[in-house]
């Protein structure tokens, strides 16, 4: 009886966890979309990384996990959030709820469909309100938002939510 209640539990957490949604919306005025760290499991086509980021879970994180990249000594930590193609402009917000994303300078840059930068910004993770904060304005249509942590900085950097909001 015990072992059919811990399969039982099993596949309910693997269902769980592998079948979360897509939340993409469109590309209308007023629509949003939002990308996961890991969207929809893992090696997702919506993301990529390079550094040393672990995937980690966390009721405070958005959908229960995250990813996080410790300080080390050399290099970058890199994620990428890849959004589907979209001629509007708008706004963006990032997930921001674990107390362990403590670095205090991350980049976020916004790129186009052609890889072009079109905006940028450093968050202060550490002093970040918890839940969705705001990070870009764009003027231009993006495809890719791109986390940048450097192996030097005081604190450990955090990969999670990311939301576009479309004017």
């Amino acid at each position: 009886m015990g072992k059919k209640i811990i399969l039982c539990l099993f596949l309910l957490g693997t269902v769980l966890f592998f079948d979360q949604e897509k939340t993409y919306a469109g590309c209308g005025s007023g629509s949003s979309s939002i990308l996961d760290n890991d969207n929809n499991g893992f090696d997702s086509p919506d993301n990529d990384y390079s550094g040393s980021w672990k995937h980690e879970y966390s009721t405070n994180s958005y959908r229960g996990d995250h990813r996080y990249a410790a300080p080390t000594s050399s290099g970058y930590n890199l994620y990428w959030w890849y959004f589907s193609s979209c001629s509007l402009t708008g706004t963006s917000k990032v997930y921001l709820w674990n107390t362990k994303f403590n670095a205090t300078s991350v980049t976020y840059v916004a790129t186009n469909s052609s890889g072009s930068q079109i905006t940028s910004k450093s968050i202060n993770q550490r002093n970040a309100p918890g839940g969705w904060s705001s990070l870009l304005s764009f003027s231009k249509p993006i495809s890719t938002i791109r986390l940048s942590h450097s192996y030097n900085n005081d604190g450990g950097a955090g990969a999670d939510g990311i939301q576009l909001n479309y004017n």
